[in-house]
């Protein structure tokens, strides 16, 4: 969280750079603890039931990404729409024998 705060408000390359590699070290390393924490937790258990809350926790933690999928997405239907057009246009126009590829 410390570094996440002072990612947004230095503004030096490099200190910024190197706030970004902790935090991502931070993540990481946090995501670890919880999964070792939570593996000590269940150690009483049956293996598969560990095996399934172990799972359960690792498929909560994603992400979905839904805002820049959908960008992405609408960005490459806006491109092949953009091919279908130009292509038309210009089978169009070389059929008319209007095109002039001469400078």
């Amino acid at each position: 969280m410390i570094t996440s705060i002072a990612v947004c408000t230095v503004y030096n390359f490099t200190a910024r750079y190197v706030l970004l590699v902790l935090m991502a070290a931070g993540l990481w390393a946090s995501n670890a603890l919880a999964l070792l924490f939570l593996s000590s937790s269940f150690a009483s258990m049956p293996p598969e039931v560990r095996a399934v809350a172990i799972a359960l926790v690792n498929a909560m933690d994603k992400p979905k990404y839904l805002l820049g999928f959908g960008v992405i997405t609408g960005m490459l239907g806006f491109g092949v729409f953009v091919y279908i057009v130009m292509h038309i246009l210009i089978r169009r126009r070389t059929a008319l024998g209007s095109c002039n590829w001469q400078p």
